[in-house]
């Protein structure tokens, strides 16, 4: 714990908002790569068995699945229609704005990754020791992750009623099954699994970091 407030006491303030800079960068980087592992989604169609709940083949739900993916992250893609499902107009502006919140992200994530690199770049510069930062990385990440992940288990209802409240300024993203049952194939558990896996990614960029600031520091010793 003593290595978490140590980030803090830094009196230099740009060195925080590098790591706040960097944390974001990470955290777009896991959202984006969640969002498009697309094997989430077919486990979870097996696992919380989604075809007899919504009545439909694995083959017709993940038709209409991909084609939503498809207008999400295509920014010529401007409208969604689906096979299976007739969406309300609250339904279309919900996946509307999710569209929108993921060009955010992207945006965001472009920013940061100039920054992180630019600091880099100047710390290096002037310091030679990256595996000092790396290792302040790792540690702002590994406790900010723990906080994060220890909430999501006491009270994931919680979290995703907070994420979407912050996120969305309506509440449209609140489907009624009989007026867009298209909400059934999307239950909450499958939410769950991707939150889940974006922490096992964090963890795994962590173990990475942590390895790549030990072979650092191993080699400034041997060139010594």
């Amino acid at each position: 714990m003593k290595k978490f407030f140590n980030i803090f006491s830094l009196t230099n303030i740009n060195n925080l908002f590098f790591l706040l800079s960097f944390y974001i960068f990470f955290l777009c980087l896991i959202i984006q790569a969640t969002f498009l592992s697309t094997f989430l989604y077919k486990i979870s169609l097996k696992l919380f068995n989604i075809p007899n709940s919504a009545s439909l083949s694995k083959i017709q739900i993940l038709n209409d699945y991909n084609e939503i993916i498809n207008y999400i992250i295509n920014i010529k893609h401007n409208s969604l229609t689906l096979e299976n499902f007739i969406l309300s107009d609250k339904a279309n502006y919900h996946f509307y704005e999710v569209k929108q919140v993921f060009n955010f992200i992207n945006f965001i994530f472009i920013i940061c990754s100039l920054l992180t690199l630019i600091y880099l770049l100047i710390f290096y510069t002037f310091n030679k020791r990256l595996d000092i930062i790396l290792n302040r990385i790792c540690n702002f990440i590994i406790y900010s992750t723990l906080f994060l992940c220890i909430i999501c288990i006491l009270n994931f209802n919680f979290v995703f009623e907070l994420m979407h409240n912050i996120v969305f300024n309506n509440n449209y993203w609140l489907f009624d099954p009989k007026i867009d049952p298209i909400i059934i194939i999307f239950p909450k558990e499958f939410f769950i699994v991707c939150i889940f896996f974006g922490f096992f990614l964090l963890f795994v960029l962590i173990y990475f970091l942590k390895s790549l600031s030990k072979y650092i520091y191993a080699k400034s010793n041997l060139c010594k």
